[in-house]
């Protein structure tokens, strides 16, 4: 390549490129912001060789053999790309459409396959409709592409993203108007047009953000976290503790509940709460981590290895069962008594679906005391083996199929709640009154910091002090709870009142507002994440220690056969109580913390609403959507990726149909005009000469140069348009006749 070729291609091609750049970076951003530098810096790379190709491909005069050369590329591309979905498939078992469109764990496969498959279709479609058609129209919806991921993620674009996309497809439409060969105008490529258009850029994207930006929030903010399932299945990205819900949370995943099996529980339990996450408190209309408030507090439920359970139930008896002593309350030691000869350790069992795998345990609340103390939930293979919880408490982890867990019943511990009847105020004497006695004998001050730590650090959390809501909500609860004479009352009756106040569960309704204080209080209509926000609410607002939780509920029974079809693990669980969690099990409840209890669950979503939630699969496993989530998600990439590329070959003779359409329904003089001028400007196209001062006789002679005959065109264009003379209908059809021969004459750019 000569000096003179570099200057004029990156002339016509630098600006389209920085665009490219730009918004190649917004999409990377999207999907792995750590990484987005030196993957923008790769894409970078990736689209500068790509658009020298083109642009070589593009003036080559051997016009088949570039079509081959491309359509070779493009098959490579697709294969590349395919080949990167598989691995990503296979590797972390996410369907390409639900990591497309979800806030899943990173796949860095799916990654690559974006950044060079989706963006060699980018790049061509991007270099086609700068360089050899200039249309802005076309380029438009290329710039519209990262802005309809970041709206289908429910997701925010950076202000610096926004600023400079927007600002290099003005100086693109700008300069590329300016310098297409019919536009007529004859530009100096200095220091003044490039400061003018420049400035002409810059006050315009300026205006754009000084306009006041309505706060408007979508209908699917507060709930689209419940159907947060299918982000479990990874097995490797690092986990992000820190983050607002309104990163998360807010987006939606671009699809449905399928119905489709994700794994199977064995318990002995009818109905099982499966904890993914949990939040911390309730401010704009939202659900947040703890972080933004409390940046030392390890509060979201995330991965094992950094979960630590609640103090088991037992331990706090300790300390009851010795007060209830010292001050002769039979009626308590009985029931503690009872209790402590039907407690034990529930088992559950996890198994996914033997084409899925995980990341995230989802178990019921867990309490673990080893000695009275606390330890990390996940144990190390070499601790398990010494039987380091002493054989009342384990976990085993069989690599990223399935997982064994001990848990207290949360059943036992809501009936226990119920028969203590206490206040959260009487516990705290009680806690005090046990401190006051460490050192004595029996008294354990090892027992008590545990005990103290598990009440303290939930009372910290769940207390409702950054809870945004109106008073209303706190004056129906007192409303709700008047004569409640403990915690576990109050709970109950709140957790009561949305069943007796005639409120309905339904997944279809679109609410006029989204606050929770319309679903209270007017509509009274919504799902799972509505009703669970409004009793922790209520329930913080009259004292309870209350938090949101989401993740699923298993209630589906599943036949021991089934499973074993379906299923990878090495578990053996003894019993047949198998239970089914599919992606419609997705569901938000509400954990309070009870005295002497811990952590109990409370289900505030109306009866019935588990036939309605629970999706039965079709034949294909889960409809279209799921069909898409497995091979079909490749045939459907191919499809895409053929349809583009057909409508980037055949472009031209489409335009070309719907121009014939149209001036066939014209008059006979506007036609005449209308054909000249587009043969005009397609000669001008492919003989890259600017032909806007040629006279129809200078245009007629060059025509015939490249044996184009267009006389009898000409003449009728010149009667018309110069002598104001309407043509015969016997010129018109001549002159079109002319102009379609003259339009599938081949011609060459001439070489200077």
């Amino acid at each position: 390549m000569d000096k003179k070729y570099i200057k004029g291609f990156l002339g016509r091609t630098i600006l389209p490129m920085l665009l490219g750049i730009a918004i190649m970076s917004s999409i990377i951003y999207d999907y792995r912001s750590i990484e987005s530098g030196t993957l923008t810096a790769i894409s970078a790379v990736y689209e500068i060789a790509l658009f020298i190709i083109l642009d070589v491909l593009y003036h080559s005069k051997h016009k088949f053999l570039r079509s081959i050369v491309y359509i070779a590329m493009l098959a490579g591309a697709l294969v590349v790309m395919s080949r990167l979905i598989t691995y990503g498939y296979h590797g972390y078992g996410v369907p390409f459409n639900v990591w497309f469109y979800a806030v899943s764990d990173y796949v860095p496969y799916y990654l690559y396959a974006l950044i060079f498959g989706g963006g060699f279709l980018f790049y061509s479609a991007l270099y086609y409709f700068t360089q050899v058609r200039y249309r802005g129209l076309f380029t438009l919806l290329l710039v519209i592409f990262p802005f309809a991921i970041y709206a289908k993620r429910l997701d925010i674009m950076p202000n610096g993203y926004l600023a400079a996309i927007l600002f290099l497809y003005l100086l693109v439409m700008v300069h590329n108007r300016q310098t297409a060969a019919d536009s007529g105008i004859i530009v100096v490529p200095d220091k003044s047009y490039a400061a003018s258009i420049i400035v002409f850029a810059t006050a315009v994207v300026g205006i754009l953000f000084l306009i006041p930006k309505p706060e408007i929030e979508s209908v699917q903010e507060k709930d689209a976290s419940v159907f947060n399932d299918l982000s479990l299945f990874d097995n490797e990205a690092p986990i992000q503790t820190d983050i607002d819900l309104s990163d998360i949370s807010e987006r939606d995943h671009g699809i449905y509940p399928t119905g489709r099996e994700l794994f199977y529980v064995n318990t002995d339990e009818d109905i099982v709460y499966l904890k993914t996450q949990s939040f911390s408190y309730y401010e704009k209309n939202r659900w947040n981590y703890g972080k933004q408030r409390y940046e030392e507090a390890d509060y979201v439920w995330t991965d094992p290895e950094e979960v630590i359970p609640g103090m088991s139930i037992l331990n706090k008896l300790d300390i009851l069962e010795a007060y209830c002593e010292q001050y002769g309350d039979e009626e308590r030691l009985n029931i503690i008594d009872e209790f402590r000869q039907q407690y034990s350790i529930s088992r559950l069992f996890v198994m996914t679906v033997s084409d899925l795998t995980f990341r995230y345990l989802s178990v019921p609340e867990l309490t673990l005391s080893v000695d009275s103390k606390w330890y990390n939930m996940y144990l190390p293979d070499a601790q398990r083996a010494n039987n380091y919880c002493n054989g009342e408490w384990e976990i085993r982890r069989n690599n990223i199929y399935g997982y064994e867990v001990g848990y207290e019943s949360g059943l036992a511990a809501r009936e226990l709640a119920a028969r203590l009847d206490m206040t959260s105020e009487e516990w705290d004497y009680i806690m005090g009154w046990y401190h006051d006695r460490i050192g004595e004998d029996g008294f354990s001050g090892e027992l008590y910091r545990s005990a103290n730590n598990d009440r303290s650090t939930a009372a910290e959390l769940d207390n409702g002090e950054y809870d945004e809501y109106d008073d209303r909500i706190r004056e129906l609860a007192e409303d709700i709870t008047e004569g409640c004479t403990s915690d576990y009352e109050k709970a109950a009756a709140l957790e009561a009142y949305f069943d007796n106040a005639g409120f309905t569960y339904d997944l279809s309704y679109v609410p006029d507002d989204d606050s929770i204080e319309y679903f209270i209080f007017e509509s009274k209509t919504g799902i799972c994440s509505d009703f669970a926000t409004a009793m922790t609410l209520m329930a913080r607002s009259v004292g309870l220690t209350a938090r949101y939780c989401e993740g699923y509920i298993a209630f589906e029974k599943a036949p021991p056969a089934d499973v074993d079809n379906r299923v990878s693990s090495e578990f053996s669980p003894v019993g047949s109580n198998w239970l089914t969690v599919r992606d419609s099990n997705a569901h938000a409840f509400v954990e309070i913390y009870l005295p002497a209890c811990g952590w109990v669950v409370f289900e505030p979503t109306v009866s019935g609403f588990e036939q309605l939630m629970n999706i039965i699969p079709d034949d294909n496993g889960g409809g279209v959507l799921g069909f898409l989530g497995e091979s079909g998600t490749y045939i459907f990439l191919v499809l895409a990726a053929a349809a583009v590329v057909l409508v980037l070959i055949f472009i031209r003779p489409i335009c070309e149909a719907a121009f014939r359409i149209y001036i066939s329904r014209a008059d006979g003089g506007k036609t005449v005009r209308k054909l000249y001028a587009r043969l005009v400007k397609r000669v001008s196209r492919k003989l890259d000469m600017d032909l806007s001062a040629y006279t129809v006789d200078q245009m007629c002679k060059l025509a015939e140069e490249h044996g184009m005959k267009i006389g009898v065109l000409g003449k009728v264009f010149e009667k018309t348009y110069y002598g104001g003379i309407e043509p015969s209908g016997e010129e018109t059809s001549s002159a079109y006749e002319q102009y379609k021969a003259a339009y599938k004459t081949k011609l060459k750019p001439q070489t200077v």
